[in-house]
């Protein structure tokens, strides 16, 4: 479609206009930037796993302050590699007093134009325009935290999950390279970066019509993120983080999320810890979402599959978020120093919902036909709002009675510390009682009014968690029992996926799901302060 194909031919030129203005400030430095894979291949194909780690370590040998680290290997054993880049050669990210910032790229190995973008960022970061920031900002990237899925050039790794889904339970070895990744580095920020194929053949496109974005960003979301911290990435990061994108010639908006139907309701995405920028969240870090459009792959591009044009969308969008970072660099390590320390005792809300409020209008959103190729503005309901049910305060501790083995496993991926008893030890706990199959609905909980479907949200509804019922009792923790004490850095993520009614529970997923059983005790307890 010719409005597509011009977009593409303007985004290229941003490219090249940003190709020439790195390698202008690098040679007056005197030193010669080595090209991208990408640039090697003329832009006619996409690069390979083999050569982003060759051009990670061509840079490590060209700048002394930049080294690569191997934080887990893929399924088939490939290495997922972060690229740090400090001020200082050799400086240790995690005890810095700098803020660090961690960019992680092609979680979804089709969406190429994150791996190939952040090559570009290194460089321009140790040698070209965005050098100024590593004089006071330490940066992680891991440009290609799914190599399996690169090569075959799907969304998912090579055991067909979903990694972006896959934070709770943390199934797949390349989830689990992004969360010790947190662990070693200890990020203040986080940016998330994907594409959005404009066209979804099995959905929308059923209806006629294409979504139609050129980039949109989001917060982490999850209402027990501290408030504080969401405030403060709402308005003193997103908010001119996208001012900062649109003055440069790239139209950007908050994120909608995923738009399979004209006829469904908008919200600002998935809200659980199932996904990265949550589960990042939870920690305390100040974590973002960016997306950028991916364009269908038969169109006619002036570079293979547009990527000149993509990979152009997210070095702008790249480098004005890390601009912002900069310039609020002071208050952002205030504001998540603060937040880490609340994290310990804020109340947990565990019924967390989009609902769809009345005082807001409707959505117009202009989507494109695919029969002619024009705009079409369609009028969507608001459920962006966020609500939850009765908050509950921490608590002290949990203690698993059953599926020790199975349970303690997932403990050990997340991080979460834990001790098994091997005394009795007798308290006052809360037990859980599954509910009946009986009361299946499809829909989520009716605890809040409003609430739409749990589908919407990536949450599987639970009817029997949904309508667990809670009980005061003395029990009596026996020898091989786990204790879980949530006075520890995780211990908020702890309780989040263990409470039987929070949309993170572990119980809500296929792994664990099989430890509910209708009218049934739940293999955990919790234990109040």
């Amino acid at each position: 479609m010719t409005v597509r194909l011009e977009r593409s031919r303007r985004y290229f030129g941003f490219a090249a206009a940003l190709v020439a203005v790195t390698v202008f400030v690098s040679l007056a430095r005197g030193e010669e930037p080595p090209p991208t894979p990408l640039e090697a291949a003329s832009y006619g194909r996409l690069s390979t796993s083999a050569e982003i780690s060759a051009y990670l370590d061509e840079l490590v040998q060209t700048y002394p302050q930049a080294r690569v680290e191997t934080i887990g290997t893929s399924v088939l054993g490939r290495p997922i590699e972060a690229l740090v880049l400090t001020g200082a050669a050799g400086a240790d990210v995690a005890k810095s007093d700098r803020v660090t910032v961690e960019i992680i790229g092609s979680q979804h190995g089709m969406e190429g134009a994150g791996a190939e973008s952040l090559l570009f960022i290194a460089r321009e970061l140790l040698a070209g325009t965005l050098r100024y920031v590593l004089d006071d900002v330490d940066v992680v990237l891991v440009p290609n935290p799914n190599p399996d899925g690169l090569e075959i050039g799907k969304r998912v790794n090579a055991n067909r999950v979903n990694l972006n889904t896959d934070f709770v339970t943390l199934t797949q070895p390349e989830s689990r390279a992004l969360v010790a990744a947190l662990d070693r580095y200890r990020p203040e920020v986080a940016l998330d970066v994907h594409e959005s194929a404009v066209l979804k053949k099995q959905s929308l496109a059923r209806e006629g019509y294409m979504t139609d974005f050129t980039a949109q960003f989001e917060i982490a979301n999850n209402p027990n993120i501290v408030p504080s911290l969401r405030a403060f990435a709402l308005n003193d990061v997103l908010t001119p983080w996208i001012a900062g994108v649109d003055a440069a010639g790239l139209k950007a908006h908050r994120y909608f999320g995923e738009i399979t139907s004209s006829r469904q309701a908008v919200t600002n995405g998935g809200l659980s810890l199932q996904n990265l920028r949550n589960r990042t969240g939870i920690d305390g870090t100040l974590s973002f979402l960016m997306e950028t459009r991916l364009d269908p792959k038969a169109g006619v591009y002036p570079t293979f599959r547009n990527i000149g044009a993509r990979v152009a969308m997210q070095r702008i969008s790249i480098e004005r978020f890390l601009s912002v970072v900069h310039d609020r660099r002071a208050e952002i390590l205030s504001a998540v120093a603060k937040a880490r320390r609340q994290a310990a005792t804020a109340p947990l809300a565990l019924d967390v919902r989009y609902i769809a409020d009345r005082g807001d209008p409707p959505v117009a959103i202009e989507l494109r036909r695919i029969a002619d190729g024009e705009l079409e503005r369609i009028k969507f309901a608001d459920s962006r709002t966020v609500a939850a049910g009765a908050p509950l305060r921490m608590p002290a501790a949990y203690v698993v009675r059953a599926h020790q083995a199975e349970l303690g496993a997932l403990l050990d991926r997340q991080g979460i510390r834990y001790r098994t008893l091997d005394a009795p030890r007798k308290v006052r706990a809360v037990e859980f009682v599954a509910g009946p199959v009986a009361a299946a609905s499809g829909a989520m909980p009716d605890a809040i009014p409003g609430a739409i479907p749990g589908a919407v949200l990536g949450v599987a509804p639970n009817p029997m968690l949904d309508k667990v019922r809670e009980r005061g009792v003395r029990v009596t923790g026996r020898p091989g029992d786990l204790w879980i004490d949530l006075d520890q850095p995780r211990g908020r993520l702890a309780a989040l996926i263990l409470e039987p009614r929070s949309i993170s529970s572990l119980f809500r997923t296929p792994e664990y799901s099989q430890f509910v059983a209708a009218g049934k005790l739940l293999p955990i307890y919790r234990v109040p302060r």
